[in-house]
């Protein structure tokens, strides 16, 4: 029995998601189109094929629904959630390896820290919609496991893997620009153990940041923007649109526009995108004069965004947010006392660390609107890391001494 089980303990976290799938309400084509980006995505790919770039969206998820919907158009929106559903299944036996091998969790700790991934409802509800959330967390899972296997068995093979998925996941959402630099932060402490890893990770996070600055290059040339997209702009549109103005509907036709007619968003975001992919400048010239003359609308902004995603991030996340900044301050002693201690696991729980930190920060800084969205993929991390703390934490204590009769 206990043979079977090391055999095949890693299928136990794909049972547990499946079930978690399967008893979600069946699969329909209103509840994949209902979420109001998702027309953006399929807008994006008739640009793209029109032979201009998509100042909203990054390549990577239109291309990817884009070539479905025209190769099976019948059956595209079910092959779409098959896809991702199934990666997502996957992926919970991929988080349940990292505890074991990062961490060296023992096998039922580690099936236990993946329950919440394979059960909370948010993360088995995102596949069933056509957004980037669909894929980020369970492809960042992969990436993750597949350095774990690198840095342990370094080829050169695996390094030009790992340098194209990096630059792959910053195609599908530009905040996942964490990973190389993460890359870069972790290389230096490989070279004691492994010369081959260092310089395999470090070749994947400069070819990531080459491909990404060429890309930005690019964009730069055609939209006069530097960057992989311009979201944010649009973004900035949003949340000023939900205040009370008094813009000239002639000098501020997008801002007027969404703050007076917001049951009309889809039409505008439409009307927008079609701006975007000729007259790119339009965008950035009336972002740029709304926040010269009202820069009190960026404080407010993200003020309001700030209060909306505390009220509400228990709703939309397994973790409060308020709990991450903690929980690494709390996690930064044991992987710091490791890596003094020259301990086994001290590179891989700091490359987990890494990786915790640098997303938490990189949407901190760019993204005040969509703090709970954006970090989803990290949470399985922290859900590991917090029962390695967990974990470390029970063998500190020192168990009460039996005293023997004579």
């Amino acid at each position: 029995m206990k043979s079977l089980y090391r055999r095949f303990w890693t299928l136990i976290p794909i049972l547990i998601a499946l079930i978690s799938v399967l008893s979600k309400s069946p699969w329909t084509s209103a509840q994949s189109y209902g979420w109001p980006d998702t027309a953006s995505y399929f807008h994006s790919w008739e640009i793209l094929k029109s032979g201009y770039f998509d100042c909203f969206r990054t390549p990577l998820y239109p291309i990817f629904i884009g070539l479905i919907h025209d190769l099976f158009p019948s059956a595209a929106l079910t092959l779409i959630l098959i896809i991702q559903n199934t990666l997502y299944i996957l992926s919970a036996s991929s988080l349940a390896i990292i505890g074991r091998k990062a961490l060296r969790l023992p096998r039922w700790i580690a099936i236990a820290a993946s329950v919440p991934y394979c059960t909370a409802y948010v993360y088995n509800l995102y596949p069933d919609f056509i957004l980037t959330d669909s894929l980020a967390a369970s492809l960042f899972i992969f990436y993750v496991r597949a350095t774990l296997s690198f840095i342990s068995s370094p080829r050169p093979i695996r390094t030009g893997i790992l340098g194209g998925a990096s630059f792959a996941l910053v195609m599908l959402r530009p905040s996942f620009l964490f990973i190389p630099i993460a890359a870069l932060c972790i290389a230096p402490f490989l070279r004691s153990t492994s010369r081959n890893a260092s310089r395999g990770l470090l070749a994947g996070a400069i070819f990531c940041l080459a491909a990404t600055g060429a890309y930005a290059c690019i964009y730069h040339a055609y939209a006069g923007k530097w960057g992989v997209s311009s979201v944010a702009d649009v973004n900035i549109l949003m949340m000023h649109s939900r205040y009370k103005s008094d813009f000239d509907p002639e000098a501020y036709p997008l801002h007027y526009a969404l703050s007076h007619h917001p049951e009309m968003r889809l039409e505008v975001w439409d009307a927008v995108s079609i701006i975007a992919a000729h007259q790119p400048w339009k965008i950035y010239t009336e972002v740029e004069e709304i926040q010269n003359e009202r820069p009190e609308f960026t404080f407010l902004a993200t003020r309001s965004s700030i209060y909306r995603n505390l009220r509400y991030n228990i709703a939309h996340t397994p973790v409060p947010l308020f709990a991450v900044p903690i929980f690494l301050l709390l996690y930064t002693p044991l992987v710091l006392r490791r890596l003094y201690k020259h301990n086994p696991i001290a590179i891989s729980g700091m490359w987990l660390w890494l990786l915790m930190c640098g997303q938490f920060a990189i949407i901190i800084l760019n993204a005040p609107n969509e703090y709970q969205r954006l970090l989803m993929p990290v949470f399985p991390l922290i859900f590991i890391a917090c029962a390695d703390m967990l974990r470390t934490a029970i063998k500190a204590v020192p168990l009460p001494r039996q005293e023997t009769s004579c």
